[in-house]
């Protein structure tokens, strides 16, 4: 059995910093797994995203998980997940599992080469190369990437509608298609649209906070992110953001084709007979 929820409220110091300056995060966030039945469950895993070591304006100082993971895998994409093994669960029994981090955000630049060529092609969920794209978007074609990637921006908050919060990834198609869709359309589309113009760019997953919070599954958000002069900047349509505010965005995920345990489920997946887990608020 698998299954996956997520999302972030905020609770904490408010911090002071410059909107787009450097500052400290502490961000903390826990899950309920319960055995629902009157048996031992002899074996169960959960699979959960920690933050990304290195996002646009992100940097892990430190983290810790209570109790300790059983295992820690980076996907191809570069996410950090962790594993908790659960044995002999008894009848009815909860257990809470914990994580924390403390995160440096400001102005990061990746100190390995990124492999551009990576960031644009199509794939299911950026497929620009979909018949729609050449009958229904624009070309974009601005004097510099960033001239570009504006353009984009612009084009996309005006065409996209807010439809309200869809727990399914429907794509950049759909959006661009039907013009509705909730921040992960926004999102696509706006990496497809950047792919399509010669843009690096990719999907990505987490919480927008401006202070010490714990993290909570009703405001997961997700926004796109593209390579400019050698690292990664957030352009968020769905909640306007250009290059801008970039340091409250706790990234999480990298959305796309991947090796990662978690599959299609976004935030966390378990495995275990009669078991049932939440994400706590």
């Amino acid at each position: 059995m698998a299954g996956a929820a997520g999302l972030l409220l905020g609770a904490g110091v408010q911090a002071q910093e410059a909107p787009g300056g450097p500052a400290e995060r502490y961000v903390r966030y826990g899950f309920t797994v319960q055995n629902t039945t009157d048996q031992v469950v002899p074996s169960a895993e959960l699979w959960v995203c920690a933050p990304l070591p290195r996002a646009a304006q992100q940097q892990v100082k430190a983290w810790k998980a209570d109790p300790a993971s059983t295992d820690e895998q980076t996907d191809r994409l570069g996410n950090h997940l962790l594993r908790f093994a659960l044995s002999n669960l008894p009848p009815y029994a909860v257990k809470i599992i914990t994580v924390e981090a403390t995160l440096e955000m400001g102005e990061t630049k990746s100190s390995e080469a990124i492999d551009s060529e990576a960031w644009l092609k199509a794939e299911p969920l950026f497929d620009y190369a979909d018949e729609a794209f050449d009958r229904m978007a624009p070309v974009f074609a601005g004097a510099t990437p960033e001239a570009t990637a504006r353009e984009i921006f612009d084009w996309v908050r005006g065409h996209v509608q807010d439809g309200g919060y869809d727990g399914t990834d429907r794509g950049a198609g759909h959006a661009l298609v039907h013009g509705r869709g909730d921040c992960t359309e926004f999102a696509a589309l706006a990496v497809a649209l950047c792919r399509r113009a010669g843009i690096p760019a990719r999907g990505m997953g987490g919480y927008v906070v401006s202070r010490n919070t714990v993290l909570d599954p009703a405001t997961y958000h997700n926004w796109a992110e593209i390579l400019l002069d050698g690292r990664w900047q957030v352009v968020d349509p769905h909640a306007g953001a250009f290059l801008d505010r970039q340091n409250r965005y706790v990234a999480m995920r990298i959305l796309g084709e991947s090796d990662s345990p978690l599959e299609q489920y976004a935030r966390f997946r378990y495995r275990g007979e009669g078991l049932k887990v939440v994400m706590n608020p």
